[in-house]
């Protein structure tokens, strides 16, 4: 047998996912530009002309849950919220949902 053959290989324990908390809530702020001095800085992320800081603040608020059906698969749906999408309070509110499908083996 070569070395590092799948004979050799140590087989992956799927219990190491045990230690995660399966439920899980992150809130954050997205990313803003405080203020600048320059027009050429501003103009290029898109701020209009004499504005040199963003308008609002948006925050980003996600949850989600991980489904474990056996040892090697685990469904995750998750919920996305973003509030004042592109930093502007005039833009509706975004809400996202997702799955996601681990595969472990």
């Amino acid at each position: 047998m070569t070395r590092g053959s799948p004979a050799q290989r140590p087989v992956r324990d799927p219990s190491y996912l045990d230690v995660f908390i399966p439920f899980v809530i992150v809130f954050g702020m997205q990313p803003r530009v405080m203020g600048t001095s320059n027009a050429r800085v501003a103009a290029a992320i898109g701020l209009p002309a004499g504005r040199r800081s963003e308008r609002d603040v948006g925050f980003h608020i996600e949850a989600f849950y991980t489904f474990r059906l056996n040892d090697h698969i685990a469904i995750t749906p998750g919920f996305f919220w973003l509030t004042a999408p592109n930093l502007d309070s005039r833009n509706p509110d975004t809400f996202v949902g997702v799955v996601r499908t681990s595969f472990l083996f």
